[in-house]
């Protein structure tokens, strides 16, 4: 069963493995609190991992460094697990099971994943703020997001699962869907890609989206649209996707996943637009790069206040 804990809480177990841990926890508190501990450990090695600095140059492919990377954390879970006598309090032990909230906070350029204690699967996307119980109780299970995210849904018609931000709430019983909703940016954008969700908005009816379709909030207003291409999700894998988007638009979304404010003196820009892809690894100045090699401009970065001013 340990073999697949792992699995289970760095989001690589199958769905029979999904289940079976599902059904395991619900067994007995001492199950539950099991889990607890080993989440715990992961995601203190996840969240340290994430605070690397991210360097200009990719000297490794993303899915190789994460290869490497959850092979380490297995190998500090694994050699901690077996101290059960240290983590684990004898049989008998009075158990008190109390509602307490986790937070990640993904730093800017990095991406983190993480499994729900229901076996709800959530990618984070970069300079990201996510919120959750560590138990679900009552009548949903509601999280909070300030960023960006990626959800694989439990399924669940008892329990509603609840995603709270700063624009409109999303309420899902068991689905796949993207949500942004940066509290620093005017734009909130769910796309859904199996299932079926519901947009919930103060003092209007809710707004309930078919897959393979997206709403899109600016300034209030939700217009859905068909999803043409996919790739734009793919951030779950490192790679920021653009198809003919205004040059304007893909630096905003650069400025919001590194954390840097860009500013934009070139009127020329305006115009332009871009089809391409980027790794997020290769960091804010490559991708300038690229775009100049089509695009007439020049930058300057610095450093002291985190600012990029484009001439």
């Amino acid at each position: 069963m340990e073999k697949i804990l792992l699995k289970y809480i760095s989001g690589n177990a199958n769905p029979e493995e999904r289940k079976l841990v599902v059904k395991w926890l619900n067994e007995s508190n001492e199950n539950m609190e099991q889990y607890e501990v080993l989440r715990k450990l992961y995601s203190s090695m996840v969240w340290q991992d994430a605070g690397t600095p991210v360097r200009a140059q990719r000297t490794l492919r993303p899915y190789i460094r994460e290869i490497v990377k959850i092979a380490a954390v297995f190998a500090i879970i694994l050699s901690l697990f077996y101290a059960k006598d240290y983590f684990f309090p004898p049989r008998g032990t009075p158990l008190v099971e109390s509602i307490t909230m986790q937070e990640i906070n993904v730093p800017p350029g990095q991406r983190v994943e993480v499994t729900l204690v229901d076996g709800t699967h959530v990618w984070l996307n970069a300079n990201t703020k996510f919120s959750f119980p560590n138990i679900f109780s009552g009548s949903n299970r509601e999280i909070t997001l300030d960023g960006e995210a990626r959800f694989d849904v439990t399924a669940n018609k008892d329990m509603p699962f609840v995603v709270k931000t700063a624009k409109h709430d999303v309420k899902v019983l068991g689905t796949q869907f993207n949500v942004m909703a940066y509290s620093g940016s005017d734009i909130f954008e769910t796309a859904l890609i199996k299932g079926k969700v519901e947009i919930l908005s103060p003092g209007s009816p809710p707004l309930v989206l078919e897959p393979q379709y997206r709403a899109i909030s600016r300034n209030g207003k939700i217009d859905t649209t068909a999803i043409r291409n996919y790739d734009y999700y793919r951030w779950t894998e490192g790679l920021l996707c653009f198809e003919n988007e205004p040059i304007e638009n893909l630096l905003n979304k650069i400025s919001i996943y590194f954390d840097v404010k860009i500013t934009i003196n070139n009127k020329y820009l305006g115009k332009r637009r871009y089809t391409g892809k980027f790794w997020v690894d290769d960091g804010v100045e490559h991708m300038l790069k690229v775009l100049q090699l089509n695009n007439n401009f020049s930058y300057k970065r610095n450093v002291e206040t985190n600012e990029i001013v484009i001439n």
